[in-house]
């Protein structure tokens, strides 16, 4: 198992112990706005640059919990929004990236094997080309992820026959079709501006100009918010970029003075008093817990 700072992961598996199913890569990455993407560390068999983009010899899911970008493939160019995964076929010409104004987070796995040929493939992957589709699943997509990452850094074959359970349990979110019944797209106000939040997380967001861009008052737009969701805006653009940061804690490559600005905080200080008001311990503490 090859393992960088950023939770890059990439296996090599045991064909002894081949159930059909394998699990190439699997990782999760923070592009702040205006930074090198991708960044460097990948193997040659997945890196890629912009102008050329890459084919891969696997499928792979990747999920966009925060922030915007592009995704463009041989036959068509698709905008990636917060909350959309990105379906890539195997052996289609694609390339992806983050709008630079604003930075993206990426959770992928990548996978192959008879069984994906014979199962999967007909079911998810029926576009002639990659894709990008929304759910609506956030935290139950970037708990199976943060489990697979887990499982993916310890030893011994039951770990990684149920890092194949978290796998399916991916797939299974990525087939849920994107019908208006599971409100895939934001339909109500605090839908929009909840989708908002997301796609300009690491960004300032103003949210008197966001209420007067859907005919409200912010008063009104605030009133409608909390009646939604149980918290005033400003409270719940907070707990995400809190979430995001925790996601963060988990790679002790990345320092934890620079979090508070990788999610948008406007110093280290605050973030830091903000954490430990709204969890009950510090940023250090979070961390050293995990370890």
């Amino acid at each position: 198992m090859r393992k960088t700072a950023d939770f890059f992961t990439y296996l090599i598996t045991n064909p002894a112990d081949d159930w059909g199913l394998e699990i190439t890569t699997v990782g999760y990455y923070h592009a702040a706005p205006r930074t090198r993407y991708p960044p460097p560390g990948h193997p040659k068999t997945h890196n890629f640059e912009w102008r050329n983009g890459r084919r891969l010899d696997e499928y792979q899911i990747i999920y966009i919990p925060a922030g915007t970008g592009t995704l463009e493939t041989n036959l068509q160019r698709s905008d990636v929004r917060a909350g959309d995964l990105i379906l890539l076929h195997k052996d289609d010409w694609h390339r992806y990236r983050p709008d630079v104004s604003k930075g993206w987070e990426t959770y992928w796995v990548g996978f192959k094997g008879p069984y994906i040929e014979k199962y999967v493939r007909n079911r998810l992957f029926t576009n002639p080309t990659s894709i990008t589709r929304s759910v609506v699943q956030h935290q139950e997509l970037i708990s199976s992820f943060d489990q697979l990452i887990d499982l993916s850094k310890r030893n011994g074959a039951m770990f990684k026959r149920v890092a194949l359970g978290a796998l399916l349990q991916i797939v299974a979110h990525a087939s849920i079709p994107p019908t208006t019944e599971n409100f895939a797209h934001p339909s109500t106000i605090s839908d929009k501006a909840i989708a908002a939040m997301r796609e300009n997380l690491f960004t300032d967001i103003d949210f008197h100009r966001l209420a007067t861009s859907h005919g409200l008052s912010y008063s009104r737009f605030r009133s409608l918010f909390k009646h939604d969701t149980g918290m005033a805006p400003h409270q719940f653009l907070l707990n995400e970029r809190l979430a995001c940061a925790k996601r963060l804690l988990k790679d002790p490559a990345v320092e934890i003075k620079t979090i508070g600005y990788k999610v948008g905080f406007s110093s280290p200080s605050y973030f830091s008093r903000l954490f430990r008001r709204k969890t009950g311990i510090t940023p250090s503490a979070a961390r050293a817990a995990r370890d």
